[in-house]
């Protein structure tokens, strides 16, 4: 079933990645696209914010099963195992049902899925994945200007989520390449119309054209020197990319998409 889209069910692309990476933005261009993400998306937090364009039911959901873990609702975590009680998979199955029923493209965005991405991708096999990232001095900054409570004043903690989501994505990318499509956050800014002709590639459906979406000054890119130095200084940057990985996998016929290389530098926590 792996790599193959299941007929009977309408396309659905689920959209991942670390908080504060840029996935409200790509969720807005894939949902002018075509593609329903929820039929009534969470509220944007400030007037002049896109919103963060997730599902409250699986959003709901995951912070759910966070809690009957004991953990944080906002999935600040580097816990490997985190169990699903029997109840949440139920509710899961529902909710799954209930979009595909809609018979049109769907998916949801929530950057706690993926602290569940083996379980959804065998709940929901004819799902592709969209997981966008960014470095991490810029999530991290971000992070730190907004306050999160989750994260307070401990920037080794912001580093170690970052690792441990990005371990997270690598290693399913590895098992996965021909369901998933990773992407950096300034491809989702400079080239919108690309990225959801990607999907639409990706889910093998016609997607219709996005309009512009990103206005500069709501999005602070590039590496923040004060931070750059405090990740560098929990985490040493690796000195070489993964990108000659994805490569190799397509060398080899396993199908990563032509555009999912691994688009900078990653900790050497993560290349064990």
């Amino acid at each position: 079933m792996a790599g193959q889209l299941v007929p009977e069910f309408p396309p659905a692309v689920v959209i991942a990645g670390m908080h504060r990476s840029g996935m409200s933005l790509a969720a807005s261009l894939v949902a002018a696209g075509g593609v329903s993400l929820g039929p009534d998306p969470v509220p944007a937090a400030r007037p002049d914010s896109l919103g963060p364009f997730e599902d409250p039911e699986f959003q709901t959901l995951h912070r759910q099963v966070l809690a009957a873990n004991g953990l944080a609702g906002e999935g600040f975590t580097c816990r490997e195992t985190i169990e699903i009680p029997v109840s949440a998979r139920q509710q899961a199955a529902e909710l799954v049902r209930c979009r595909r029923h809609a018979g049109q493209p769907w998916g949801w965005k929530d950057p706690r899925t993926t602290l569940f991405l083996d379980f959804w991708a065998t709940l929901v096999p004819e799902a592709r994945w969209l997981f966008v990232v960014r470095p991490p001095e810029e999530v991290v900054d971000s992070l730190f200007r907004c306050g999160d409570p989750a994260i307070g004043f401990d920037p080794r903690h912001a580093v170690d989520v970052w690792v441990a989501y990005h371990s997270r994505i690598l290693d399913f990318v590895r098992r996965e390449p021909r369901r998933s499509l990773v992407v950096n956050l300034s491809r989702v800014v400079t080239d919108p119309v690309g990225l959801v002709a990607d999907v639409a590639t990706l889910l093998d459906t016609a997607l219709g054209t996005p309009g512009p979406r990103y206005e500069p000054g709501r999005l602070r890119r590039g590496p923040p020197a004060r931070r750059a130095g405090l990740v560098q200084a929990v985490r040493p940057a690796a000195s070489r990319s993964c990108r000659s990985r994805f490569a190799r996998w397509q060398g080899r016929g396993h199908g990563a998409h032509p555009r999912c290389p691994w688009p900078f530098p990653l900790p050497a926590a993560i290349r064990r």
